[in-house]
């Protein structure tokens, strides 16, 4: 039979049947699938419009909408792409019959565009008549409400209009619970047996609802909230099903990617507004990896990252562009910016991939971002070409005499600030830039604008350097008026004592000297450091430079203007006789063993190389004729020695032998390590929870590790010590009160651990030692004492997990009842000694059955209590200290 006769007119007939508007999408798909699509100019396509209109053909009008969007988007020209679509969804409007019936593919075109030109309140005020005029034609509940109804949500939630959001988050959880169940079946993949789940719509709440608690900073219910949605990952894990839907359609695999990538993500900004910093990373990096994923795969899936195609899918750039900025602005508040750099980098490659990114206020900001970052790093002409791009792209966006433009001007002339020795041409191209930019600014917003506020101080500061005192300190005096008047037109704390240091410079090199006003103004930027080591950011150089000054102005000494502008990130030259700060980075320097060498001069460069070829043998960099140690001939020496305390003394010698040490040394007990420090060493030992980690990461062979008592010992510790010392076999944590259950998760790694010692660790709760259940299964001593948030249900994992054990001190886990007792003498056959003082749950029955099964029992009330240790009870290696 012949199927190909009939094929063309049941396809007519079945195109027919559709309404013009999707007629319409339906052909321009066909030929774009059949590459059918001819280039065509503006003028022909602006033709075809006007017949079309003459003779009022509306499937042809509405075609020729689309095709010179298109065109126009292609051709990197917004405005006429906004134009047509706008005039698409009237047309598509009258043709549906009233704007109740308009779907949300015919809004997704201009929606689109909208999104990519920041004009959030136009897509707001779009869904909003939308959603009314739906309320008045299907009722408050309908189901067709709902796709609308979250979409008037994700604007108010991008925006950060709280009230807005709690409003419509109400609406959309009441339609979605009324219409979707609450459980659906999960046959991903389909092998296997089918399992009924939690219904994923259900979840989105849980994540709006957590997006809405991060703007009205209620972590702990932001926390629980997404809690759900990754507890909902986890059992499908273990139901041994996927949770991406590999083999789903296209549009159940994007839900399930964005809905994780969502929750992880914001889990981490969630730890990191608590101070998590550790967890806060892990759980960004997790998400940003999620978004990476869901961007590759639709990439791979074909969809368009053009604003004028007429589906409904568009690549997730503008998601995946703001969840970049979160963390960026993260690595910017812990001075990581490096890190923020590269991650800067990938964002904008991201946000590269839209043809209109000329127009995106987004990517305009991303690029000013970088500048600034490129800047602090001391990468001058990078930061500039930058600068001058983003200068470009204001103008496209806001036209060429707005108030961003002014602004670009201010942050190009700033640059210099970040040279040491500046040439006279620069000096003139920046002061011309300064004053252009505070002009336009003056007419466009005024006299006393908050807006001013940057180019008051970067006109201000470089007229302080320049010598001009009497112009600079008008200038900053407008400038200290409007940040007292509105302290949040300064973004940045350190930006406003920058420009209150430079009017105490003027006030005190001015004739005559105005010292009482100086110090007034020192004393103001004191404050502001104080407020920020409040917060937890402190700056110990910044404080210290401050008093000197402020000392010398009471003193009636001048101070100097130059000093502050060698900026504090640049490196010191190498040339161990010089060590200045070095202000062209990349003009001097050689590539050695341990690193790139920098140096200011060619004299220094030269003395340096000299230096170098008298080095001593011991440097890997050595010209010496016998040629430098090898690292075996150099460890075979160390062999010769112990480790406790040679090794630890030649490491303070020199770098090599420090890393050296480090790489093969076997274990570290650090209460004894601080023990042999004097007072005064103890103090300025600096062992704070990152000296640790650094020192713990560069010791992969590590097998025993001792923090007993050492209370800087969190979370991010644990972390180092699971990714790097997996041949680990003794842990010590007693008394490390800063652990949680998620510092013991991220010990998951050290699978050869046979020795833990948990004592004291008062935040450890179940779900730690659940944790330890699963993944330490070879553990023979273990120590929970005095965990009081540890349960029988926690005991008895335990015992499941981690069969070897043979010494177990639970020892005023006061909430252990005779259940979890019976299981630890059901499971742990090998057990010898058991703890159980303090445990006052017990009956004397089952006391009496551990009696005999036990050798050695602590605890039972008709014996006297005998002293046990962790290290001393059992026969285990001492630890070697350095």
């Amino acid at each position: 039979m012949n199927h190909g006769v009939d094929a063309s007119p049941t396809k007519q007939r079945s195109m027919a049947q559709l309404h013009i508007v999707d007629r319409v999408r339906a052909k321009l798909k066909e030929k774009e699938e059949e590459s059918k699509l001819v280039k065509r100019t503006t003028k022909s396509l602006e033709r075809s419009l006007a017949v079309a209109k003459k003779s009022r053909d509306n499937e042809l009008i509405l075609t020729c909408y689309y095709d010179l969007a298109l065109h126009h988007e292609l051709l990197g020209e917004a405005n006429p792409v906004q134009t047509y679509l706008e005039s698409a969804v009237e047309l598509i409007e009258q043709l549906r019959g009233g704007k109740e019936k308009l779907t949300l593919e015919d809004s997704a075109p201009l929606v689109r565009i909208w999104e990519q030109r920041g004009r959030m309140d136009r897509v707001k005020k779009h869904w909003q008549s939308v959603y009314s005029a739906m309320e008045k034609a299907y009722g408050y509940n309908d189901m067709r409400l709902l796709a609308v109804a979250e979409r008037m949500l994700e604007v108010s939630l991008k925006t950060g209009n709280a009230d807005s959001a709690n409003i419509e988050q109400q609406i959309v959880q009441r339609i979605r619970e009324s219409h979707t169940p609450d459980q659906m079946l999960w046959p991903h993949p389909p092998l296997g047996e089918k399992r009924y789940v939690k219904n994923i719509k259900h979840l989105r709440t849980h994540v709006e609802l957590a997006r809405y608690f991060l703007l009205r900073k209620s972590y702990s219910e932001a926390l629980n909230q997404l809690q759900v949605v990754l507890n909902w990952r986890e059992e499908l894990r273990q139901l041994g099903k996927d949770w991406r839907r590999r083999d789903a359609h296209l549009l159940d695999r994007i839900e399930s990617m964005e809905l994780i990538a969502l929750a992880v993500f914001h889990q981490g900004e969630v730890y990191a507004a608590m101070n998590r910093t550790t967890t806060a990373e892990r759980r960004m990096l997790e998400g940003l990896a999620h978004w990476e994923e869901l961007i590759e795969m639709e990439v791979s899936s074909g969809i368009p990252s053009t604003c004028s195609h007429r589906e409904i899918l568009s690549v997730h750039l503008h998601e995946v562009g703001a969840t970049y900025n979160i963390y960026i602005g993260w690595l910017l508040k812990v001075g990581r910016n490096v890190e923020a750099l590269d991650a800067l980098c990938k964002s904008i490659v991201h946000l590269q991939r839209a043809p209109l990114r000329a127009f995106s206020p987004q990517y305009s900001r991303a690029i000013r971002d970088r500048a600034q970052i490129q800047l602090e790093c001391n990468h001058i002409g990078e930061g500039l070409e930058d600068l001058m791009e983003y200068g470009e792209l204001s103008a496209k966006i806001y036209g060429p005499n707005s108030a961003q433009v002014a602004l670009s001007y201010c942050e190009q002339a700033r640059s210099i600030n970040f040279v040491s020795n500046p040439t006279q041409q620069e000096w003139d191209a920046a002061i011309q830039l300064s004053q252009q930019g505070l002009r336009m600014l003056e007419q466009l917003v005024g006299q006393d604008s908050p807006q001013l506020v940057p180019a008051l101080r970067v006109y201000g500061c470089l007229l302080v350097r320049l010598g001009r005192m009497e112009e600079a300190t008008s200038l900053l005096e407008r400038y200290e008026r409007i940040t007292e008047r509105f302290p949040r037109s300064e973004k940045r704390i350190a930006d406003r004592i920058f420009a209150l240091e430079s009017l105490a410079e003027a006030y005190t090199n001015v004739e005559p000297k105005e010292a009482r006003k100086a110090g007034r103004v020192l004393e103001t930027c004191i404050k502001l450091l104080l407020h920020l080591e409040m917060e937890g950011r402190p700056d110990v150089a910044s404080m210290t430079r401050l008093k000197v000054s402020l000392e010398k102005v009471r003193s009636h000494f001048s101070l100097p203007v130059e000093a502050r502008y060698l900026h504090p990130r640049l490196r010191f030259c190498s040339n161990h006789k010089c060590r200045k700060q070095e202000t062209r980075p990349d003009q001097y320097h050689r590539t050695k063993s341990r690193g790139v060498l920098r140096f200011c001069s060619d004299e220094c460069l030269a003395e340096f190389d000299k230096y170098s070829a008298s080095n001593n043998w011991l440097g890997l960099d050595s010209s010496c004729p016998a040629g430098p140690l090898t690292d075996l001939l150099l460890l075979r020496c160390l062999m010769f020695l112990h480790e406790r305390p040679f090794w630890f003394r030649l490491a303070m010698v020199n770098t090599r032998l420090w890393n050296l040490v480090s790489h093969h040394r076997s274990s570290i007990r650090f209460p004894e390590f601080v023990r042999k420090l004097s007072s005064e060493q103890r103090r300025g030992a600096a062992m704070d929870p990152s000296t640790i980690a650094n020192l713990v990461g560069r010791s992969p062979r590590l097998l025993h590790l001792d923090f007993s008592d050492c209370t800087v010992v969190d979370d991010k510790i644990c972390f180092h010590v699971g990714e790097s010392c997996t041949e680990l076999l003794t842990l010590s944590l007693r008394g490390s009160s800063h652990v949680t259950d998620i510092g013991v998760e991220d010990l998951a790694n050290c699978r050869k651990l046979e020795r833990l010692d948990l004592s004291f660790c008062e935040f450890v709760t179940d779900e730690g030692v659940l944790s330890i259940a699963r993944s330490l299964s070879g553990l023979k001593l273990l120590s929970l004492s005095h965990c009081h948030e540890i349960s029988e249900e926690g005991i008895i994992a335990v015992a499941k997990g981690c069969r070897e054990l043979v010494y177990l001190d639970i020892s005023y886990c006061k909430r252990i009842t005779d259940r979890g007792l019976k299981a630890i003498l059901r499971f742990c056959s090998s057990l010898r000694h058991l703890d159980l003082r303090g445990v006052n749950n017990l009956t004397t029955a089952e006391l009496r059955r551990v009696e005999r099964r036990v050798e050695t029992v602590l605890g039972l009330p008709w014996k006297e209590p005998v002293a046990a240790d962790l290290i001393s009870t059992v026969e285990t290696p001492r630890f070697r200290i350095e």
